[in-house]
């Protein structure tokens, strides 16, 4: 909810904030240098050069040590314009077609693969259900559990569809990348790790950058990464082995490198960072914002490149704005402290004399006076609870006659105002469009937000009568043939309880006749003459995995 489309005339040097600006950046930041807290390290770059490279707090709490511009980061998935970046390499050299099918590479895979094509992998388009949430309907989680590259590849091949029809929508997927990873592997002949080291790293002479593909690794000047745990801070690392959809660990100055090169192609082709630079397309011809491991938006209507990352206890962003020639990246060894909030701070102080242009006031005057007055009687229709995927939810409050948005994966909270009957935006902010639709006994049974070019289909959650359900019907143990794994119902008073293997149990919460959630996954009991005979799963990035009752 970023994007508002600011008119503003740009500068052709942003030498001018360079000095004041600053000052006002470390004052910004300053609290974040605490010794006994975990921290970040950022670099600005402006106009080639890296005019601002900090870090605050500390990079290992046993030790006390500080975080700098040498401290070394695992930048999760923003890792991924690397693995885009082998990809394209091995297309330069003549080894690999990147509208070769799947299949063609791995005949394991089903018949859908045969549609797949290794372009529909990096952009996203794939439709290849999202390994992380298949370990996570496995029992598995990022930190303590360790599973191989073998695992993975036995889960995929295994999966009997897809999300969705390859090259009909975009939906991002750490199994694309981590494919993409072994196809370098496969077509180079020796492991990414090496590929990127022989063809990026150390043409870019990026030293202390690597696609971390030994957990057992020792790095020097890494960063331990934590996440908060109450009132205090603990260690948060993984052995999971895998590079391709993450993996890469790197420092503030040898990142520069890489937005130099990006910036101002030295080393690496035109041609290469043309393809880098191009956004997918789906079937019907549209475009979408995805190109290779690079995402495009905007800043207040400032256009953008870049990605962003969260595994364990890192956080990463990076944001390139190519008409002003700057980039900001920010790298956290904490799970705490968004570096996309860090990052918009900044910006609010560099582009702060553009964006408080008298055009910029002028437009957000006309914006305002779109807006009109609807009253409680107008609004009540929209009250209730939106489910926008499993687990994941949008209610909606009357609150002294305006609606109060919340969101429950993360808390956020705000009001929007009316600008028709039953569309909706944010104040100061017309690029998101909320919309009701489908009136049903005078309640909205739809909410749709619109942002930029993406469109987001939320439900209402109606209330249900759970006292009629039979619930013996689904006690019982439940195998998916997918996953290899079994899952265990037992019905404990008036509630339904289930267990992943071993872990649990979580309350199962109903919504329809044979629909329940828990956990941020969608439960839908499968029958055949009204006998249950399983169910499917939902949960985000992987759908419709079928469990068979034992």
């Amino acid at each position: 909810m970023k994007n508002i489309f600011s008119l503003f005339f740009l500068l052709s040097s942003l030498s001018l904030f360079a000095q004041d600006s600053f000052k006002e950046v470390d004052e910004l930041l300053k609290k974040y240098d605490q010794p006994d807290e975990p921290g970040f390290s950022i670099g600005i770059v402006e106009k080639g050069k890296l005019v601002y490279a900090k870090g605050f707090g500390a990079a290992n709490l046993d030790h006390q040590i500080p975080n700098d511009e040498h401290t070394v980061f695992r930048i999760a998935s923003t890792s991924k314009q690397f693995t885009a970046a082998c990809i394209f390499l091995l297309e330069e050299q003549g080894k690999l077609d990147l509208d070769k099918s799947l299949r063609s590479i791995y005949p394991d895979f089903p018949a859908y693969a045969d549609k797949i094509t290794i372009r529909q992998l990096v952009h996203h388009t794939s439709g290849i259900r999202d390994y992380l949430t298949l370990a996570y309907l496995s029992g598995l989680d990022d930190n303590t559990s360790y599973y191989t590259d073998e695992t993975i590849m036995e889960w995929l091949i295994h999966q009997k569809e897809t999300n969705f029809e390859p090259g009909s929508e975009y939906t991002y997927s750490n199994s694309g990348y981590w494919l993409l990873g072994q196809i370098v592997e496969k077509i180079s002949g020796e492991n990414m790790a090496v590929f990127a080291r022989k063809h990026i790293f150390e043409p870019l002479e990026m030293e202390n950058t690597h696609f971390h593909n030994n957990p057992n690794q020792i790095v020097k000047n890494r960063a331990t990464g934590y996440t908060d745990v109450e009132d205090r801070f603990e260690i948060s690392r993984t052995v999971l082995p895998m590079i391709g959809d993450g993996g890469i660990f790197t420092t503030i100055v040898d990142f520069n490198k890489w937005v130099d090169e990006l910036s101002k192609p030295s080393k690496l082709s035109a041609t290469f960072w043309k393809n880098m630079k191009t956004r997918g397309r789906l079937n019907n011809g549209s475009e979408i914002n995805y190109a290779g491991g690079l995402d495009y938006g905007s800043y207040k209507g400032i256009k953008k490149i870049g990605h962003n990352g969260a595994f364990v206890g890192y956080l990463a962003n990076f944001d390139y704005f190519p008409e002003e020639e700057l980039a900001i990246f920010c790298f956290t060894n904490r799970n705490d402290v968004g570096p996309w909030t860090i990052t918009n701070q900044i910006l609010a102080i560099l582009f702060k004399d553009k964006l408080e242009s008298k055009e910029e006031k002028k437009k957000q005057k006309k914006e305002q006076a779109k807006t009109i007055t609807l009253s409680a009687n107008d609004l009540k229709s929209f009250v209730g609870e939106y489910t926008l995927e499993p687990g994941a939810t949008v209610s909606v409050a009357l609150e002294e006659n305006k609606l109060q948005f919340t969101q429950n994966w993360n808390g956020s909270s705000y009001t929007v105002d009316p600008i028709s009957k039953t569309a909706f935006i944010l104040p100061k902010n017309a690029d998101i469009l909320f919309e009701f639709e489908n009136i049903e006994n005078e309640m909205a049974q739809t909410l749709i937000v619109f942002q930029g070019k993406n469109k987001s289909v939320c439900e209402r959650v109606n209330k249900f009568d759970a006292s009629t359900l039979k619930l013996e019907e689904f006690v019982g143990t439940y195998f998916s043939e997918e996953l290899k794994t079994t899952y265990t119902i037992s019905q404990t008073g008036k509630t339904l309880e289930f267990k992943m293997g071993n872990r649990g149990p979580w309350t199962l919460e109903p919504s329809a006749k044979d629909v329940f959630s828990a956990q941020g996954i969608l439960f839908e009991f499968v029958r055949e003459k009204e006998k249950n005979i399983g169910f499917t799963v939902n949960a985000g990035r992987a759908k419709n995995i079928f469990f068979i009752k034992k």
